[in-house]
Order: structure tokens, then sequence, then C-alpha cells
């Protein structure tokens, strides 16, 4: 267990996620633990918080929530149909009751959304089904970390390099914002990248002719580091997204409120 994850090189010991979610939130404590559990409680004992996020914590049965929301990928919502090992599903789809609100993330790259809030209305009646989407805000050479406009990216040749679950809605962010995607190299989800992997993304960018190479900044954890004034600093760029809430905001921040009330009262 550590709440030591702003530190760069720690990716390895406690998650990828974890050591994001600590750059996007200095300041506050982020604790990993195989045992939940015991997380929760170190870090009642060490940070005495008034409110406990978890992530990926549906499954844990055993702890106490008073919210939980669940995300679906609004491209790929029900993980094939099937539950593990067949499938991706980790529970029945009917598990999804339990929830108090549903988050559709990617809604703007659905096939067919209003046959996917159907189902989830026949699925989950009454829940509240929020719609997002990931926003592109922010771009920076991966070296230097200077920012870039985003629309640096309108018309140019780009070789995506992502070692995600779902690298098509990557690839899809990056033609929205005017890019060529002249190839890609996709890697399996967190995924720890070697200095010749660095290489041969150089290689392909210059097989295909790419301008730049642009990957995420889930995927920049996991790179080592370049020397500043190195080539790769100047080709590679790290794309930042935001989670923007495009309807149901009311519901959801009213959902919030009345947590945040449950632990201040």
């Amino acid at each position: 267990m550590s709440d030591e994850c702003g530190e760069r090189g720690s990716w390895q010991r406690v998650g990828d996620e974890a050591v994001l979610i600590a750059q996007c939130l200095p300041g506050v404590p982020v604790v990993v633990g195989g045992n939940r559990f015991g997380a929760g409680r170190e870090l009642l004992r060490r940070f005495r918080p008034d409110l406990l996020l978890l992530d990926d914590g549906f499954q844990h049965r055993h702890l106490h929530r008073d919210l939980d929301l669940v995300m679906l990928d609004a491209t790929d919502p029900f993980g094939g149909g099937r539950l593990l090992p067949r499938g991706r599903l980790r529970e029945p789809i009917s598990a999804l009751r339990r929830a108090h609100a549903i988050i559709l993330s990617r809604t703007d790259q659905a096939a067919d959304l209003s046959s996917l809030r159907q189902r989830l209305g026949g699925i989950v009646p009454g829940i509240p089904v929020i719609l997002s989407r990931h926003r592109p805000v922010r771009l920076r050479e991966f070296g230097s970390n200077r920012m870039v406009p985003l629309a640096e990216l309108a018309g140019r040749r780009v070789l995506a390099l992502s070692g995600l679950a779902s690298p098509e809605g990557f690839h899809r962010t990056l033609m929205d914002l005017g890019a060529v995607l002249a190839g890609s190299m996709v890697f399996p989800d967190h995924y720890a990248y070697a200095p010749d992997d660095i290489l041969h993304a150089q290689e392909r960018a210059e097989n295909v002719a790419a301008q730049l190479i642009v990957t995420t900044e889930k995927d920049a954890v996991r790179i080592p580091i370049v020397e500043p004034g190195d080539m790769l600093a100047r080709r590679l760029l790290v794309l930042g997204v935001v989670l923007e809430i495009t309807e149901g905001q009311d519901a959801l921040e009213g959902l919030l409120r009345g947590c945040v009330g449950k632990a201040c009262g």
C-alpha cells in the first residue's frame, strides 16, 4: 500500500492510473492496496478524510458505500455480453440494478446511442443515465512539457502510440481533431514501454511519413523519460482529455451533494 503516487517512477509499484490521478489532484491522498478494506482503514487513520472515492470498486460488496456510480463505455457497454472467462463481464448485466446512476462515456462515438439508452431503461428503470464524452483539452511535448495548441494536429500526419484497453477511441479523437492517422502502434493495456519501443515508434513514423507521434497521458506515465533536446522530445506529443458531462449534470450533482451531505452530517 502506498500514497507516494506523485513520484513518476513509481507506476510499476502502484499502477499507472494511480500515478495519473495523483498528478491531476496534487495534495489529495491516493492510497493503493490489494485489500480495499485495509486500504480504506489506513487512509482514514492517516488522513481523516470526509469522503472516500473508490475506483473500480463495484464488486467489492463487503465495503459500505453511500453512492455507486457505474461507468459504461458507450462504444462497448456490455463487454461482449459474457462473463469471465468467456467474456469481459465480472457480473451479470442485471447487477447494474445496484447502481445509483449509470454514466455513459464516449457517447459521441457510440454507434446507436438511442438503442443503448432504451436497453438500459429496461435493465435499470428509474436510474439516471448520464451522458459524457472525452474532450481533448491539452497537448504537450513529452520531453519538455511545453504546451502545444491542439490545432497543431489539424492536417498533420500522425502516428498514434498507445497501450489502452480501447485504443479505437483514442484514434477517433485524433481524427476528430483533424489529424490524418498515418498509422498506429497498439500495445496491451498498462504496457511497460522500453526504450526500444520508442525507437521502433520513431522508425514506424518515418516509414509512414508521420510528422508527429501522439500518445495519451496514461501512456506517458509508462514511457521512459527522454532528455531535453533529444529528437524524440520534439516528435512525441501527449494528448490530455477531460470527462465532460453532456447530459444529466443536475442529476449527477444532486447525487454527489447527497453523498457529501451524509459524510459531513
